[in-house]
C-alpha cells in the first residue's frame, strides 16, 4: 500500500487497464475520469462513492473505488485502489488528491469503509473490511480489518494495521464506527451470525461478541448501525426479520456497550394504509427523547412516489408523528420508487433530507429538503435532473458547516466507440440559516416542474421559503411567446405549438433560473 499522486495514479490505471487518453475533468460540481481502450468503452473507472468527511478548512475530503476488469471482455472486476479528492467549497474544483493503490491479494470489501477525523491529533483514520484473494477446495478466505493513519495532507502509512477477524470471509454493510478517542466499533456477518467487535486503533482486538439469536428468521437482512445513545452509550442494529406468525417486518435491537442485548423494538410496519417499503429504511436517533425512521412508502399496494419520515418517542416507542413527502409527478412503478440518500440532524437542530426519484432506471430527479423536528419543511431544492441513459448510485450525504454536500456516483452511457465516464456529481447547498440556500444556480433549483415534456399543462411546484413572481416561455429563436405572473403554479401551454422552449422562472428577490421544457 502506498500514496501516489494522482497524476501518477492514473499512469497506474493505464498499465492495468492499456488504457488510453485517461483524463480528468472539473466542470462545476461534477468531475470525472474517462478511460478508453482501443476507442472503444473499457469497463473501467470509478466504482463507489465511499464517503465524505469535511475537512478543517471547511473543504470536503471524498473518497472514491477504482475498479478495472481483467481484460475488456472478462466479467471479474479488480480493485485497484481509492482515490481521495479534496474539492474547494468556494471554487467547486478538486484542488488536491491522492491514490491508496489496492494490495491485489486481497478483496476489499466494499460495503464496510470508515473515514473520519483522527480524534486524538490531526489527519485521518481510514478503515476497511479485507479478504483474501485466492480461494482453494475447503477454504472460504481469512477476514480482516485494515486501519490506516494519515496526516492532514493523507500522507498515509507505508504499512496499515492489518486485525483479523474471522477465519472465513464475512459481510458487513457498512459497519464500521468510531466510538471514542481510542476504539472503533464494528458490525458484520460470519456465517450467518451477527457479530460485534472493539477493536483499538492501533489495532488492539478488545471484544468481540457474536450474538446468534439476534436475527432469527429464515429470510432477515440488517440495513444498519446508528448510535442509539451517547450516556450510557447504547447502538441501535436495525433491519428485516420474520415474525414467528411469517410476518416480515421492520425492528431495531439497542445494544450496550458491552454488546449485551437490551432491548428489541418490532417497529409497526404499517400507519394506516401506508407501509415501509422496498428495504430502503433507515434510523436517525435525536435526542434523549426521540427518534426518526425514514423510508420508501406505499399506499394499499397503489404506487407512490416519496418519502415517509415518521418520529417515535423512545422511552414507549409509540409515534408522535409522520409525514409523507410524495414527489410529483406520481410515479407508477414500484421497483424505482424514491430512493433515499441520507437523513441527517443540521447545525441548528433541524433534519436535512435528501432522496432520488425515479420511474424509470434512466430518469428522475435529485432533492434535498430541511425540516424543523415537526417535520415541516423550511426550504426545499431540486438538485439535478437525470436524462435519458443517465444513472446514479451509491449515494451518500453529509452534514457541513452551515449546509450539506450530496454526492453520487454518476454514469451515463455512450452507445457509440469512445467515452465510457464514470462521475461523481456533487452538490453543496449553503445554508446561512436566514434566508435560505444561495446555490449553484446551474445545478440547483428551489422549484420542480412537471411533466416535462408537457401538453396542456405545466405544473410548478415551489420552495415554501421561495415567492415567485414571474414565468415567461421563449422560442428557440430567442422571442417571448407567453409570460405568466398569476396562478404560476401551473402554465397553460395550450396555445403554444409543440416543440423546446426555454422556461424563465423570477422570484421576488430578483433571481432567475432558465430550464427547457419540451410541448407535445
Amino acid at each position: 500500500m502506498k500514496k501516489i499522486l494522482l497524476s501518477l495514479a492514473f499512469a497506474l490505471v493505464a498499465s492495468f487497464a492499456h488504457a488510453q487518453g485517461n483524463t480528468l475533468e472539473i466542470m462545476g460540481h461534477n468531475f470525472s475520469t474517462v478511460f478508453v481502450y482501443n476507442n472503444t468503452p473499457h469497463n473501467i473507472g470509478i466504482d463507489k462513492t465511499f464517503t465524505m468527511v469535511e475537512k478543517p478548512d471547511g473543504d470536503l475530503l471524498l473518497c472514491n473505488l477504482f475498479r478495472r476488469k481483467l481484460t475488456p471482455t472478462s466479467s471479474t472486476y479488480v480493485n485497484i485502489g481509492d482515490g481521495f479528492y479534496t474539492i474547494s467549497r468556494q471554487d467547486l474544483v478538486v484542488t488536491d488528491s491522492t491514490f491508496l493503490e489496492s494490495n491485489l491479494e486481497y478483496i476489499d470489501d466494499n460495503n464496510g469503509v470508515l473515514l473520519v477525523h483522527n480524534p486524538v491529533g490531526e489527519g485521518y483514520i481510514w478503515a476497511r473490511f479485507l479478504t483474501n484473494r485466492y480461494f482453494h477446495p475447503g477454504f472460504d478466505g481469512f477476514t480482516w480489518l485494515e486501519i490506516f493513519h494519515s496526516d492532514e495532507d493523507l500522507n498515509f502509512d507505508n504499512e496499515p494495521v492489518m486485525v483479523h477477524l474471522e477465519d472465513t470471509r464475512i459481510e458487513s454493510s457498512n459497519g464500521i464506527m468510531l466510538e471514542n478517542e481510542e476504539n472503533l466499533v464494528v458490525r458484520y456477518v460470519s456465517d450467518g451470525v451477527p457479530v460485534f467487535a472493539r477493536i483499538g486503533l492501533d489495532g488492539t482486538l478488545k471484544d468481540k461478541q457474536p450474538m446468534p439469536g439476534l436475527f432469527q428468521g429464515g429470510l432477515w437482512n440488517i440495513n444498519g448501525m446508528v448510535a442509539y445513545s451517547d450516556s450510557p452509550r447504547e447502538y441501535a442494529v436495525y433491519g428485516w426479520d420474520t415474525t414467528p406468525e411469517g410476518d416480515t417486518t421492520f425492528l431495531f435491537h439497542v445494544i450496550d456497550s458491552m454488546f449485551n442485548l437490551q432491548e428489541t423494538v418490532v417497529m409497526e410496519n404499517q400507519s394506516g394504509h401506508y407501509h415501509f417499503f422496498n428495504n430502503m429504511v433507515s434510523m436517525l436517533p435525536y435526542d434523549g427523547q426521540t427518534y426518526y425512521v425514514i423510508s420508501q412508502y406505499t399506499k394499499d399496494n397503489e404506487p407512490r412516489n416519496g418519502m415517509r419520515v415518521t418520529k417515535y418517542d423512545k422511552s414507549s416507542h409509540e409515534e408522535l408523528k409522520e409525514i409523507m413527502i410524495s414527489s410529483q409527478p406520481v410515479f407508477t412503478n414500484l421497483n424505482y420508487c424514491a430512493l433515499p440518500f441520507g437523513f441527517k440532524k443540521s447545525e441548528d437542530g433541524a433534519l436535512y433530507l435528501a432522496y432520488r426519484t425515479s420511474n424509470n432506471p434512466s430518469k428522475g430527479y435529485i432533492t434535498v429538503l430541511k425540516l424543523d423536528t415537526d417535520m415541516n419543511t423550511i426550504w426545499e431544492r431540486r438538485c439535478y435532473t437525470l436524462n435519458n441513459y443517465e444513472s446514479i448510485h451509491f449515494c451518500r450525504m453529509e452534514t457541513i458547516e452551515k449546509g450539506i454536500a450530496v454526492c453520487a456516483q454518476h454514469h451515463k452511457v455512450a452507445y457509440y466507440e469512445g467515452d465510457y465516464p464514470f462521475n461523481t456529481i456533487l452538490f453543496f447547498i449553503h445554508d446561512d440559516g436566514v434566508v435560505g440556500t444561495p446555490e449553484a444556480e446551474a445545478f440547483v433549483r428551489p422549484y420542480l416542474f412537471y411533466p416535462n415534456p408537457a401538453q396542456d399543462l405545466l405544473h410548478l411546484q415551489y420552495s415554501p421559503d421561495v415567492k415567485p413572481t414571474r414565468v415567461e416561455l421563449y422560442d428557440m429563436q430567442g422571442r417571448l411567446v407567453h409570460t405568466q405572473s398569476e396562478g404560476i403554479e401551473s402554465i397553460n401551454l395550450q396555445g403554444l405549438a409543440p416543440g423546446q422552449y426555454l422556461m424563465k422562472v423570477t422570484l421576488e428577490d430578483g433571481k432567475t433560473y432558465s430550464d427547457k421544457v419540451v410541448k407535445e
